[in-house]
């Protein structure tokens, strides 16, 4: 849903499920596999400081707010 399909990609940062018969699935993988646990966990974490994080946007913000400044 929304931003959620650029943030997750599924079976790489986290899952998608069509039904709920699916959502099992992935459930069930992700609690039998601690190793899947870990990489998803590492690489969900990677996408939010790369893309998401006050770090990233801070400059992107500041720079906007400068813009708009300067025009009004």
């Amino acid at each position: 849903m929304g931003i959620n399909r650029e943030i997750v990609k599924d079976g790489v940062n986290g899952f998608w499920a069509r039904d709920e018969k699916e959502w099992e699935e992935k459930l069930e993988a992700l609690i039998e596999d601690r190793d899947l646990r870990r990489q998803m966990g590492i690489k969900g974490r990677g996408t939010v400081e790369q893309d998401y994080s006050l770090e990233v946007n801070a400059p992107r913000l500041l720079s906007v707010m400068k813009e708009v400044a300067e025009k009004g």
